[in-house]
C-alpha cells in the first residue's frame, strides 16, 4: 500500500495527514503561524506620508501588506517541515490543498527540492472535517 501525504494549508494554519489508498489514516501534525512567531502588526487604514485618509500614496509607504508577509513566511516554514518529513519517510504522492495564493507560494518553495508528484487542489478546507477533506482529496 502506498502512503500519501495530504497537506491542508491556509495563511495561518496547516494540517498534515497520512493517507493510504483513498482514506485519511492519521493526522500527523497541526501548525499555526503563532507557534513560529509569525505575527505582524496590522496596518492602519490611513496611508500616505501625512497619514491622511484621502491622501495619495507616498514613496515611503509599505508596498506589501502584513498579511502577505505572514502568508509567505508561514508557507516557507511549512514547506521546510514537509521537506524534513520526506527525508525521514518515503511517500508516493503529496496532495496539497490550499487557497490559490498559498498554493502558488508552496509551489515556489517546494518545486526545487521535492522529487515526488504533487497534486494541487485550490480550495480552502482548513476548517473542514476529515470526511470532507478526503472527499475533495481523492475525487
Amino acid at each position: 500500500m502506498t502512503h500519501k501525504l495530504v497537506l491542508i494549508i491556509d495563511s495561518k494554519f496547516a494540517k498534515i495527514y497520512r493517507a493510504e489508498g483513498l482514506q485519511l489514516k492519521k493526522l500527523i501534525s497541526e501548525y499555526t503561524s503563532e507557534e513560529f512567531g509569525i505575527i505582524h502588526k496590522k496596518q492602519s487604514v490611513r496611508t500616505g506620508f501625512k497619514k491622511q485618509a484621502s491622501g495619495r500614496a507616498h514613496f515611503f509607504d509599505p508596498h506589501t501588506e502584513s498579511k502577505d508577509i505572514e502568508r509567505c513566511e508561514f508557507s516557507k516554514k511549512i514547506s521546510d517541515i514537509v521537506k524534513d518529513m520526506l527525508i525521514k519517510e518515503s511517500f508516493s504522492e503529496i496532495i496539497l490543498i490550499a487557497s490559490p495564493k498559498v498554493l502558488s507560494l508552496m509551489r515556489k518553495y517546494m518545486q526545487k527540492t521535492v522529487n515526488i508528484e504533487i497534486k494541487e487542489i485550490a480550495k480552502d478546507l482548513i476548517s473542514s472535517s476529515e470526511e470532507q477533506i478526503a472527499k475533495v482529496a481523492f475525487s
